[in-house]
């Protein structure tokens, strides 16, 4: 009998991609969700689902790392591309509301804050944007210096 060895599929497979960004998507809720209940137990099982998703990862890399790597970028500029339209239609929001007046004002792209309540799922999606936004461009003020200087 004549026996082939299986051959290796070099093909870049969207299925890896997706269940690494499923699986990591699941391990910063899982780990989300321990920090809001304060569990050890959730918190370990976030950092294994997001040793899974490593896995999967270089899985995906062992595949074709040039597409891999093409994808990666292309989601890379779609995130940044999504951030960087929020932020040219965001504004300062009020962030420190003392007893008589604000004290502090932050950035907030669009749909970071509603009715003076801060989305903390969406700060948290795009928080090294965000990071880098309010470093080099949109610096957090006092409302007694900046450009709201309201409450002399």
């Amino acid at each position: 009998m004549h026996s082939t060895a299986p051959v290796k599929n070099r093909w870049f497979s969207l299925r890896w991609i997706l269940t690494w960004l499923l699986l990591l998507s699941l391990s910063f809720a899982i780990l989300r969700l321990a920090f809001s209940a304060n569990s050890l137990t959730w918190f370990l099982c976030g950092l294994a689902v997001l040793a899974v998703s490593a896995l999967a990862l270089i899985v995906t890399f062992q595949r074709r790392w040039r597409y891999t790597v093409l994808v990666a970028a292309l989601l890379l500029c779609v995130y940044s591309g999504v951030y960087v339209s929020l932020s040219f239609n965001g504004r300062y929001e009020a962030s420190v509301v003392g007893l008589n007046h604000v004290k502090w004002y932050s950035w907030a792209p669009l749909g970071y804050v509603q009715d003076y309540k801060w989305n903390q799922s969406l700060l948290l999606t795009f928080v090294p944007l965000y990071y880098l936004d309010t470093q080099f461009w949109h610096p957090n003020t006092s409302s007694y210096s900046g450009p709201h200087p309201i409450n002399k």
